[in-house]
């Protein structure tokens, strides 16, 4: 679910180039068909600099903190509780103080859930797996289930 509200975030940052992380744009498509209709998977091959990346969402968060009310409402003011159970009560409480997971949907809360510790913990998570590929040299593709189309 967070990736309808990052998606409206980006746009209204301006951030196109990030589209990537909210399913509204990709570089691979694979369709599988069945007998039911089809099942789409999404793909985005980094080609660029990863550490431009990195920065972009760096920005990105920047944006976020620098504009809370829109961040907030697209959110619908629901900014999720800290790994004490802490409710956090802004945009820059939680910035500042969520923390990236490789595991968000136990460290951080439920993946249905659509509040800002998770959108910011999986951001922070990202940034740190490009500074890591970057410094690697390695390839990273970000995936996003497009869903499912009925014959």
């Amino acid at each position: 679910m967070i990736i309808f509200a990052l998606g409206k975030l980006i746009e209204k940052a301006g951030m196109k180039q990030l589209g990537f992380l909210a399913n509204q744009s990709c570089t691979h498509e694979i369709v599988v068909s069945a007998d039911w209709g089809q099942e789409i998977f999404r793909f985005t091959v980094m080609t660029q600099p990863l550490d431009s990346i990195a920065n972009a969402i760096r920005a990105f968060l920047s944006w976020c903190r620098d504009n809370p009310t829109l961040t907030s409402e697209e959110f619908w003011g629901n900014f999720g509780n800290d790994i004490d159970g802490r409710e956090f009560e802004s945009v820059a409480d939680v910035l500042d103080n969520v923390r990236p997971s490789l595991d968000p949907n136990e460290e951080i809360c439920d993946s249905d859930s659509w509040n800002a510790a998770l959108a910011f913990s999986v951001l922070k998570t990202i940034i740190e797996l490009l500074d890591y590929a970057s410094a690697e040299n390695y390839w990273v593709v970000c995936e996003h289930w497009g869903g499912f189309e009925s014959a």
